[in-house]
């Protein structure tokens, strides 16, 4: 959030249509491993051959993992992000499900005002230093999480 605005005014929070973000439970062992508002990660829809890690930021919390907006579910869904979007197109791309593989980062924080292109270079610089696409086969491939 931007604390230039006021809690009630909606500039002070990301636009989830243009914004890729998730959410995170408080209070959680992601939060004792560094993992809090501002911090990166990356979503991969595993039913998807070859799909792309979609880089995001912890946007909020909630109460589990699987929420996001629908900026990060159209990405991670291979579609482009859109504002203004339609009713019909609201829920294109879900990503609350058993094939969505969550990777957070404990490292690095961004802080707003929130732009979409800087969010996405972060947060893809952070999956980079973590060990990229690389890294992520050998998670999959060990870990026997599906890859399509």
């Amino acid at each position: 959030e931007d604390p230039a605005f006021h809690a009630n005014d909606q500039r002070r929070y990301i636009n989830p249509l243009q914004i890729p973000a998730g959410v995170i439970p408080g209070g959680t062992s992601l939060e004792r491993m560094g993992v809090k508002l501002g911090s990166f990660g990356v979503l991969v829809d595993t039913r998807r051959a070859g799909a792309p890690a979609v880089p995001f930021v912890v946007g909020d919390n909630g109460p589990r993992i699987g929420e996001g907006t629908p900026a990060l579910a159209r990405l991670a869904a291979g579609l482009t992000i859109k504002d203004p979007i339609t009713r019909a197109e609201r829920f294109s791309g879900i990503i609350d499900s058993k094939s969505a593989l969550w990777i957070f980062f404990g490292k690095g924080q961004i802080s707003g005002p929130f732009d979409a292109h800087k969010v996405i270079a972060d947060a893809a610089s952070a999956y980079n230093q973590w060990g990229g696409d690389a890294r992520l086969r050998d998670c999959v491939a060990n870990r026997n999480i599906p890859a399509n």
